[in-house]
């Protein structure tokens, strides 16, 4: 009876949290009709071990590196993941929402991460700077305008990242190349990790500017060292490029067995990639560390769920997640502060491709990456009959902003997010913040299930297929 009375709690304080999350991120659109059933999505738990599977979909564009206000604000360099309140960024209030949720309660449910796509690690090593360094000294960032960046205390400016026209992840410095007088200088370290940044009290020293990078095909942690026990098969290690080597000789030699720190912790925020910074040098005067191709509108499987797929005829190379716990660990990296492995923001706002069409056809794969579109992903998720059949699945979107093009929102989204709920079973919730139109809640609408006649240009209009509570 204890130990049913205390996993009652935890669904009740998960509960809690998700529709805490649901109200705050809600609480700037006035005279919502939004609607969210929070208490759905862990229903069904008291049927013996099963865990319910919860999707998060997250808004990544450029939108989301404002502040968390109402107004149209760039969030200041300073207080974009440092802040729990309005200073704080948007992108970074979902994130630390969703890892909250799962730090708490990851026991009792089971979690999965989308976004909007992002550019893939690169396969060859990214161009340096116009001068020959893989580094720019850059001293004002800006959105909407400009203003200076105090990243370092008393020095103006911070360090760009030159890697050519695009943002790739993940780029990773070695322990012994990190900056004048940074604070690690030792390989083999292990142990709780000093604190970011780690570049040194020397950051504008010009030596700086010359520090080599290497693009591991993974996020791998803040500190990683591939080595027999990390990567036995040294695939990992072959997947790497930069200028340590993109070739095996180099990389056994300069990579394998070496301490390796994320760019963005050893140097400190970068802030967004959908953020100008100057002076301009080669490439993309931008910040961040993932970018987002304007022409390719899609979804991106940055998480999958664990699935049991040990009878499902699918390649064993294709089960992606080996335990539920594994696939936890996935969603908690991918929503930890950008410094630490966190999703990054920029581009448009592409939901009608995003969510995509129910018909189409969808691979045959559980693993990152493996899908575009959340139609794709739980169409193939609820197919599977081994391991979880009677699992309940539902999808939770965050977002904060109209579709972009045009051609991203109306009745083409709003009948493709009905289908979900309609045609797949999925409960969909749509999780609006900073919104006063109409579009949020014809969203939540036919998420709800709207949409029951021949036309889906006014969701709100139709029967929902179940009832749900406003906020």
């Amino acid at each position: 009876m204890h130990a049913r009375h205390a996993r009652f709690s935890r669904l009740l304080h998960f509960v809690g949290l998700l529709a805490l999350a649901g109200m705050i991120l809600a609480s700037g659109a006035r005279d919502s009709q939004a609607r969210l059933d929070p208490y759905y999505v862990l229903r069904g738990l008291g049927s013996g071990d099963v865990r319910p599977r919860i999707l998060f979909v997250v808004d990544t564009s450029g939108s989301m590196s404002w502040r968390a206000t109402a107004s149209n604000d760039q969030c200041d360099w300073d207080d974009c993941e440092t802040q729990t309140d309005t200073r704080e960024s948007r992108i970074s209030a979902a994130r630390r929402t969703i890892n909250n949720v799962i730090s708490e309660t990851g026991e009792t449910a089971s979690f999965a991460l989308m976004s909007f796509d992002q550019y893939d690690p690169p396969t060859w090593t990214p161009s340096k700077c116009a001068d020959g360094h893989r580094f720019a000294w850059v001293t004002y960032y800006g959105y909407f305008w400009w203003d200076t960046i105090w990243t370092y205390p008393g020095i103006n400016g911070a360090w760009r990242l030159c890697q050519g026209t695009e943002q790739r992840p993940y780029p990773y410095l070695r322990w012994d190349d990190l900056g004048r007088f940074a604070t690690v200088n030792a390989n083999h370290q292990s142990g709780d990790l000093p604190a970011s940044p780690l570049i040194g009290t020397n950051a504008n020293d010009s030596s700086n500017a010359d520090r080599q990078v290497q693009w591991f095909p993974r996020f791998m942690g803040v500190r990683a060292q591939l080595n027999a026990e990390t990567d036995p098969d040294r695939r990992v290690l072959g997947e790497t490029y930069g200028d340590y080597g993109s070739d095996d000789s180099s990389r056994s030699s300069n990579v394998w067995g070496h301490d390796f720190y994320y760019w963005p912790y050893v140097d400190g925020f970068p802030h967004y990639a959908g953020y100008s910074l100057w002076p301009y040098d080669n490439g993309l005067n931008a910040g961040g560390v993932i970018g987002q191709n304007s022409s390719v509108n899609e979804a991106k499987l940055y998480a999958p769920f664990y699935l049991d797929l040990s009878e499902s005829g699918i390649a064993e190379a294709d089960w992606g997640p080996s335990s539920a716990d594994e696939a936890s660990v996935a969603v908690l990296d991918k929503t930890a502060p950008l410094i630490e492995g966190g999703i990054d923001a920029a581009g448009g706002t592409p939901w009608a491709s995003v969510v995509g069409e129910v018909t189409d056809e969808y691979p045959r794969a559980n693993t990152e990456g493996s899908h575009q579109s959340i139609a794709s992903y739980l169409s193939f998720v609820t197919a599977q009959s081994a391991g979880g059949v009677c699992a309940p699945t539902s999808a939770v979107l965050l977002t904060d902003g109209v579709p972009s093009p045009s051609d991203q929102g109306g009745s083409t989204l709003y009948g493709r997010l009905a289908s979900l709920r309609r045609d797949l079973g999925v409960k969909t919730y749509i999780v609006g913040f900073f919104q006063s139109t109409g579009e949020i809640n014809n969203m939540a609408c036919s998420a709800a299930g709207g949409c029951d006649g021949g036309s889906c240009a006014s969701p709100c209009d139709d029967d929902p297929a179940l009832s749900l509570i406003h906020i």
